[in-house]
């Protein structure tokens, strides 16, 4: 079976070595972290309540995406009529940044108890001091975030893809400090773990900043460009169809995971951990270079190429991504026997279980993300904002249903459902949209 991948990885552009061992690094990084999180919080109430705010402040990122979402697409083929075109188009869009998301930041932190009631209104009262701590140390990090992600897609934009690989070791490093620090020295402390991935935002922002510099690109504050209001305009409407369900998905997610017994937070969340960690490894440099591909292509109405990019991404990253996924499913138990004795049994099958789910979820997950890619590049917004509906009604309804029987699983069960219907529309739209262009070239 490795003879197979091997011979389609080296025929495939989208999966390039040096990418894939930047991200293999980054994976390890963050599987050495997310051990140190399970030696040093356990199954325990400190845990839940870290993974509960991650939650909600990956569902409140999911806002602030809506300015950078178009950026990589519009940011293209501006280059293609001047470089300096899209270099003042980058100042513009990141001059507006800066002021929204520090708007933005003083909203959320004004609103944290309605937010806190929104997304984890069963949470134990006795915890919820310590909550609010975590979650505005956690909030605070958006001054940072949607600034490195539009820098992100710049490199991206630019094709330096291993550059967002490298600077994002940063906040996994010093986390890893932090966390070395707790197990050796002093007790855990989710406060300092808080603070810790804050200041891997900024350290991050400034070294992107400073890469950018050295390319001989000195920013410039400005708010006047002709671009900006349709860009922004178009990227929040592409945004908010594209995560409606992403949004939404979170409030049922940590609902349901703070209305359950303690642990179980930390069992969903280990488990999702581990498969994130897979993902980045496996998806993260391929999509950033299908993203590219798409984008050029679509510019170029080169239906060929588009359908030859997205063929080749998904032949190459599934099977790679099933094959890992295997693997680790298959030695999870004898991890956590060796290294984490202090964890019950059942609660290893409970995350084995889980991560399995999760990773089929994935899986589903990144066959749409190779046909809506084709969505996004053509601006239909209306078609996330449709597609995306139906799919939080049933997670939502399925959830709502199955709480009581399937406990914890009801997540990723509602999830795999839900994903189930957006892959059948995503897929025979992007195909009716190409359809649509070929037509176009006759």
């Amino acid at each position: 079976m490795m003879n197979v991948i091997l011979k389609r990885f080296r025929g495939n552009q989208l999966v390039r070595p040096r990418y894939n061992i930047l991200a293999f690094i980054n994976l390890s990084l963050s599987l050495i972290n997310t051990f140190l999180i399970i030696k040093v919080f356990g199954v325990s109430d400190e845990a839940d309540l870290l993974i509960i705010a991650q939650l909600i402040v990956a569902a409140m990122t999911l806002i602030l995406d809506s300015l950078t979402e178009q950026f990589v697409y519009y940011y293209n083929n501006l280059k293609k009529q001047s470089v300096s075109e899209s270099s003042c188009f980058y100042d513009s869009v990141v001059s507006w940044i800066v002021i929204i998301q520090f708007l933005c930041v003083a909203l959320f932190l004004l609103s944290h108890s309605l937010i806190v009631k929104v997304f984890a209104n069963d949470l134990n009262p006795a915890l919820m001091p310590l909550f609010e701590r975590i979650l505005i140390i956690n909030i605070a990090s958006f001054l940072f975030i949607p600034l490195t992600k539009i820098n992100n897609y710049r490199f991206n934009a630019d094709e330096k893809y291993s550059l967002p690989y490298v600077l994002q070791m940063i906040p996994i490093f010093l986390n890893l400090l932090c966390l070395v620090y707790m197990f050796a020295f002093t007790k855990p402390d989710v406060i300092l773990y808080s603070y810790s991935t804050l200041l891997g935002y900024l350290v991050v922002l400034v070294a992107q900043f400073l890469v950018i510099r050295s390319f001989g690109s000195m920013f410039k504050f400005r708010l006047k460009n002709k671009y900006v209001k349709k860009y922004f305009i178009d990227s929040c409407l592409i945004k908010f169809g594209n995560n409606i369900h992403n949004f939404l998905i979170q409030p049922v997610i940590s609902n349901s995971l703070s209305s359950l017994s303690s642990g179980s937070a930390s069992l969903y969340g280990y488990a999702n951990k581990m498969v994130v960690a897979l993902q980045s490894l496996i998806l993260g440099p391929s999509s950033n270079i299908l993203t590219t591909k798409i984008s050029l292509g679509f510019g170029d109405k080169d239906v060929g190429a588009i359908k030859r990019s997205i063929k080749s991404y998904i032949a190459s990253v599934c099977l790679l991504f099933m094959s890992l996924s295997i693997v680790v499913y298959i030695c999870i138990p004898l991890l956590f026997s060796l290294v984490f004795k202090s964890i019950l049994a059942q609660d290893v099958t409970v995350i084995q279980n889980i991560f399995l789910l999760l990773v089929v979820w994935q899986l589903m997950a990144t066959i749409e993300g190779a046909f809506n890619r084709v969505i996004l590049a053509a601006n239909k917004s209306w078609i996330f904002i449709m597609q995306n509906s139906i799919a939080i009604v049933i997670i939502i309804t399925v959830s709502l249903l199955l709480h009581s029987k399937l406990g914890v699983f009801v997540i990723p069960v509602s999830l795999i459902l839900g994903q189930f219907v957006n892959n059948i529309g995503y897929i025979n739209y992007s195909l009716f949209l190409m359809r649509q262009m070929s037509r176009m070239q006759k």
